[in-house]
């Protein structure tokens, strides 16, 4: 079965202990057989497998992705606590000058820390909170950073509900755990979203607080249970078109972040595929 355009990005070879079991090389076969493009291989706190998993991907003509699960510490508010707190923040090297500080960054988090501690970095000096929110995806998270959380595609802004959960790796259980960590945070934390609709025309939004989200949205007022919120999801998102611009996002995730090579003509393309997907809002 072929997988394309799928790309895997967050693969733990045998060289993160413990978590991974696969052969870096082993990785660039496994990816030609399932038709993905591009594999990223994505090791905690390590590069150790990325030049073996390079080689082996371009033996195989597949285009490898360099990246690593970076310890970041989150300050402890206990004094003398720093560093027990870390969490993980996904990297990934766009080019050289990436795979260069990619391999510095590592370093850093073995060398620059004491023996006790996971291996990790700080972000300055700000007290910096990495937050697991799947639900949407698979891969969500959410900052936070004094009384301030930035929580993307999770709740919206109170007259606007949830988050969709029904694309690939979405999952509307994950969701309502995920919220239900932001919900846990004092009642005056300011919540940044990181999409609003604007219901009914009404001027652009995007900051709320917990205690209003938890007084005002919907989707945790009238499904204050994790099955009330699941079979409200579900059946809510049953009734969504596929996004508009999806096909046009994903080409450009799929890379990184980067636009589609030119063509012959020197020029870039979207592709969009006429009257291949139902329910496609361009097929209307």
């Amino acid at each position: 079965m072929s997988f394309k355009p799928f790309v895997p990005f967050r693969i733990l070879s045998a060289y993160t202990m413990l978590e991974g079991a696969i052969d870096p090389k082993a990785m660039a076969k496994l990816a030609k057989e399932r038709g993905f493009p591009a594999v990223a291989i994505a090791d905690r706190n390590g590069l150790y497998g990325a030049v073996m998993f390079a080689n082996a991907c371009k033996s195989e003509g597949i285009q490898p992705i360099i990246g690593t699960l970076l310890g970041v510490a989150r300050p402890s508010r206990d004094e003398g606590a720093e560093g027990k707190q870390v969490d993980y923040l996904p990297l990934y090297a766009q080019d050289e000058a990436g795979y260069d500080n990619l391999c510095h960054l590592v370093s850093k988090a073995h060398l620059e820390r004491p023996l006790e501690f996971e291996p990790h970095v700080r972000i300055g000096d700000l007290d910096v909170e990495v937050m697991f929110t799947p639900g949407h995806t698979m891969a969500s998270i959410a900052y936070r950073i004094g009384d301030a959380a930035f929580i993307h595609d999770t709740l919206f802004m109170p007259d606007s509900g949830s988050a969709r959960a029904d694309f690939p790796g979405g999952s509307a259980h994950a969701l309502w755990r995920s919220i239900q960590r932001i919900m846990a945070l004092p009642d005056e934390t300011r919540l940044f979203t990181g999409h609003d609709y604007r219901p009914g025309g009404r001027e652009a939004a995007w900051e709320s607080t917990v205690a209003r989200q938890r007084a005002e949205n919907p989707h945790l007022v009238e499904a204050p249970t994790e099955e009330a919120f699941v079979r409200m999801r579900e059946a809510r998102d049953r009734e969504l078109p596929m996004p508009k611009l999806i096909l046009h996002s994903l080409q450009v995730n799929i890379r990184g972040g980067r636009l589609p090579e030119p063509e012959a003509n020197g020029k870039r393309y979207l592709k969009i595929p006429l009257d291949a997907l139902d329910g496609a809002a361009w097929g209307e």
